[in-house]
């Protein structure tokens, strides 16, 4: 995502906010708690579904010269491996516990807009 097919960025990602050169077409990854509950899917929202995105992944999705080596096409998968991973993602869906989070000394209190005064 973020670059056309022959690899020119449409989106430069992080680094339109570190300037970072490494940062170039770098996105920052969510957690996969909770999931399928989380659409539209990738950095720009191009995906309804999470079958869409992952129909993309499985397409091979455009190749960039920053792409880590160890992302590739999930091609690879059969039919009923690329079932099992979406059974696996979507096992990862619930109500969190109530203990679950920061501490709650460390949580910073929401700001307040100014009064005007």
């Amino acid at each position: 995502m973020g670059a056309d097919p022959r690899g020119n960025f449409k989106d430069v990602g992080r680094y339109a906010i570190t300037k970072n050169e490494d940062d170039m077409g770098r996105f920052k990854t969510p957690t996969l708690r909770n999931l399928a509950n989380r659409g539209p899917y990738m950095h720009d929202g191009s995906f309804p579904t999470l079958q869409d995105a992952l129909a993309d992944h499985v397409g091979g999705n455009n190749w960039n010269s920053r792409i880590d080596m160890e992302i590739h096409s999930l091609n690879v998968l059969t039919l009923d491996e690329r079932e099992d991973l979406m059974r696996f993602l979507d096992s990862l869906n619930g109500k969190l516990p109530p203990n679950v989070g920061p501490p709650p000394n460390l949580v910073v209190p929401a700001k307040t807009a100014p009064s005007g005064k």
